[in-house]
């Protein structure tokens, strides 16, 4: 199954655009099929342009494909996607949020609504689940519509705010191929390095750039050019990210990003003087209590892609060492990503740390600035990483580390720092391959090079 999010751009003079509560043409009635009149209020059916709101308590199953594009979904109960037939959704703005009210601002969640009582019902837009996905030969389509008069900043966009979305596709034995020649322009057909076997007639195939700037051994990211950008949130400067979000407590498995601005996945939380990370937040056992978000660790984050971004692939946390953090006993945990044609890979600014399973091909730097205690990466496979593997390397311990065809010119391929927070801290590195990889001006694990790292204290052993 693929789950298409196109998105449709305009350009509008600078404008003030009103976040007043939004006034609903259509609302649910009752549970039911989103093609039954049954299921709204006065048989009144979503039409074109319509603001339309799922309320609180109603399960209702979308079964149509339309191309009559509603201006906004308010998903405040629930919101499933048939896996019968194949759909289409058209919309400029989809909400998950509680709430009998809203507002059409595809950015920020709003702060000061209450915490929902203890039992609430929570929103839900569920495309497949886990147990249940999408089956092959059914496809899902959200097409995701620019409004004239709406904030282009913002807009169009799905928001999840104090709600649950889920996407769960049919699995497939690859998502991606690598070309074997180039594909230029007016080609009809272009040739892939393996059988495609479970693509299918029909099916919406993206043939990406692949093309990343040429980055030479210590140049950093402050040179790059980005296109404009406008602080839109608390703490979100609106870099442009495919995936960004700001809470632990989500999942995300087996998603690709790509030729974002920034970003191909961007955790991102951080204590403002407009934003306290302390929210009320449900227990297992149900109930509410007052926790700093920023130690919530994710609940999965496994078998993600990313390639081709203008500088991250994988960014997670704050720039305030240790802010973010889990415990020895609930580390924040990644599994099996994948990236290539990357600039770097890979930030993990967080505390506690476990990499498990990371696969690169084509990358300037790989895990840029591990923390010095607590992180863990084992099977870690590099390839053609040309100008530091791991920058910075000083995390607890490394096992079954793969180089290959890696040559950096001043850089050792395992970087350690030499002025590292405190004395008698060790890197750990066990099971270490080299096939064609080397260091032109540097050991295999040593101290980095430049001028960054010319002072010595408290180094690295």
């Amino acid at each position: 199954m693929k789950t298409i999010l196109t998105f449709c751009a305009l350009l509008f003079a600078p404008a003030i655009f009103a976040v007043d509560s939004v006034v609903f043409n259509a609302r649910t009635a009752q549970s039911g099929k989103w093609s039954d009149a049954q299921t709204w209020e006065g048989r009144h059916q979503p039409q074109a342009g319509d603001f339309v709101q799922v309320r609180s308590g109603h399960l209702v199953t979308y079964d149509v494909n339309s191309d009559a594009a509603l201006r906004m979904l308010h998903v405040a109960g629930t919101l499933a996607f048939s896996r019968e037939v194949s759909t289409l959704l058209d919309v400029g703005l989809i909400k998950v949020e509680p709430g009998e009210t809203t507002t059409e601002d595809g950015s920020n969640c709003d702060d000061e609504a209450p915490p929902p009582p203890a039992g609430a019902y929570m929103p839900v837009l569920e495309i497949g689940t886990l147990a249940s996905p999408i089956p092959a030969g059914v496809k899902a389509t959200i097409r995701l519509r620019h409004f004239k008069g709406t904030n282009p900043e913002t807009l169009p966009a799905i928001i999840a705010c104090g709600g649950r979305w889920e996407v769960h596709g049919a699995p497939m034995n690859r998502t991606w191929l690598k070309l074997t020649a180039p594909a230029r322009a007016g080609d009809m057909n272009v040739t892939v390095e393996q059988p495609a076997t479970d693509w299918h007639a029909g099916d919406h195939i993206i043939i990406t750039t692949g093309e990343t700037p040429a980055i030479e051994s210590g140049a950093t990211f402050e040179k790059r050019q980005f296109g404009k950008r406008k602080p839109v949130g608390t703490f979100d400067p609106n870099d442009g990210a495919g995936f960004w979000w700001a809470n632990g407590r989500n999942t995300f498995t087996r998603n690709v990003a790509c030729e974002n601005d920034r970003y191909g996945f961007h955790f991102q939380i951080a204590k403002t003087l407009d934003f306290n990370p302390v929210r009320r937040v449900r227990s297992p056992d149900g109930k509410f209590t007052d926790r700093d978000v920023r130690t919530l660790p994710f609940l999965r984050f496994e078998d993600n892609e990313s390639h081709s971004e203008g500088l991250f692939d994988f960014r997670f946390g704050d720039e305030e060492h240790g802010s973010v953090h889990g415990d020895r006993e609930h580390p924040f945990i990644v599994r099996n990503l994948r990236a290539w044609a990357a600039h770097y890979v890979i930030r993990p600014n967080v505390q506690f740390f476990l990499l498990d399973g990371l696969r690169v091909q084509d990358a300037a730097f790989g895990i840029y600035h591990p923390d010095y205690d607590a992180h863990v990466y084992r099977d870690i496979t590099f390839h053609n990483v040309t100008a530091e593997p791991i920058n910075g390397g000083h995390d607890e311990e490394s096992h079954r580390l793969t180089f290959a065809d890696c040559n950096s010119q001043r850089d050792p391929l395992v970087q350690l720092t030499g002025i590292a927070p405190q004395p008698g801290l060790a890197g750990h590195f066990r099971g270490l391959t080299l096939t064609n990889s080397n260091s032109r001006e540097s050991s295999i694990v040593d101290f980095g090079g430049g001028p960054r790292t010319k002072k010595t204290e408290h180094p690295v052993s």
